[in-house]
């Protein structure tokens, strides 16, 4: 019985552990980005640059972090049945039944990103909701229109204020704001600029 506790305790410790970086990888705190765990620095060389290439630079980062999240609880599951074998966790028919369905839900959403991922990418990346975005703003080719702000976006007099992987942009012709799944994208003569707040401070 004292065993029994003992594994409770340990299943807790790693299930609060895992929870906790999960949370610091999804939204990552100064700390983690200084040290380069995020899904930016990760696949640096698989996204190539952000400053050259805007827009394809986030087409693949919001599809790399829709993959790696949904990974991530597969990832508990794998760990757990290291850390407690006696679970038996991968033979389902003697695995405890909360696991089982935890196992089958979590893999099908995993499996229904990687299946999204997949149309997405399929001629150039043109089924991705980027894409459709720049479709929607006209133009013959939504590249034509990501070419632009690419070229825009190059210029150093650009606005720039956020942190993390949520982060607003103003060029001389758009306005672009980035999140972890999808980035907002608004010509600027589409924008209407409205006050919600004003303070006063003494200087």
């Amino acid at each position: 019985q004292g065993q029994d506790r003992n594994m409770v305790s340990v299943e807790l410790g790693f299930t609060l552990g895992y929870i906790l970086v999960c949370l610091c990888f999804v939204a990552p705190p100064s700390e983690f980005r200084a040290a380069g765990i995020t899904v930016q620095n990760i696949l640096a060389g698989w996204l190539g640059s952000e400053d050259l290439h805007f827009i394809h630079y986030h087409v693949k980062r919001t599809a790399a972090t829709a993959l790696i999240h949904a990974a991530l609880p597969l990832g508990y599951y794998a760990g757990l049945s290291i850390i407690s074998p006696q679970l038996q966790l991968w033979d389902f028919s003697l695995a405890p039944k909360p696991a089982v369905v935890y196992f089958a839900v979590f893999s099908a959403i995993f499996c229904g990103v990687v299946v999204m991922n997949y149309i997405w990418s399929r001629k150039g990346w043109e089924g991705h909701p980027i894409a459709k975005r720049l479709k929607s703003l006209g133009g013959n080719s939504w590249r034509a229109t990501a070419s632009a702000i690419n070229v825009e976006f190059r210029r150093v007099d650009k606005f720039s204020s956020g942190i993390g992987g949520t982060r607003l942009y103003i060029t001389d012709s758009w306005i672009m704001k980035t999140g972890p799944y999808n980035v907002d994208i608004a010509h600027q003569a589409n924008v209407h600029l409205r006050v919600g707040k004003t303070e006063d401070h003494v200087i």
